[in-house]
């Protein structure tokens, strides 16, 4: 059984995408989502939240990095409002890195996460899915 209490917060600035990715977890049971289409409303959820999302999943490509002198690698692994990230784009690859002393997440996908990578990303980050593998 998922835990119902975590938070997502899915950034992609197509609509239709943020709708699919968001059935993907409910389907997985979760519920307490938060989708954002601007890169501005991204950055101020995370940087005013009183509570860190527990994974935010972000279409990489919606950020233009260049425009705004934005080092994305960064943001993942140094931002306190977050805990573990999936972050998908038209670019080849296909990593999963696992910080062990914050055991913070960062997953790369080449392409919108479909059932199988949400299923296994959950597998890592909730703790009640931890329990059964």
């Amino acid at each position: 059984m998922p835990t119902k209490s975590l938070r997502v917060l899915i950034f992609d600035s197509r609509h239709s995408q943020r709708l699919q990715v968001e059935k993907l977890l409910n389907e997985h049971g979760y519920y307490r989502i938060a989708p954002v289409a601007s890169f501005t409303d991204l950055l101020r959820l995370v940087e005013y939240t009183t509570v860190a999302f527990d994974l935010v999943v972000m279409h990489g490509d919606s950020i233009d990095g260049t425009r705004f002198g934005f080092d994305l690698d960064s943001f993942c692994r140094n931002s306190p409002g977050l805990h573990h990230i999936l972050i998908y784009d038209g670019r080849p690859v296909d990593v999963t890195e696992v910080d062990w002393k914050s055991s913070r997440v960062i997953k790369k996908v080449s392409s919108p996460p479909d059932r199988m990578v949400i299923s296994s990303l959950m597998k890592l980050i909730d703790p009640a899915r931890k329990e059964r593998v």
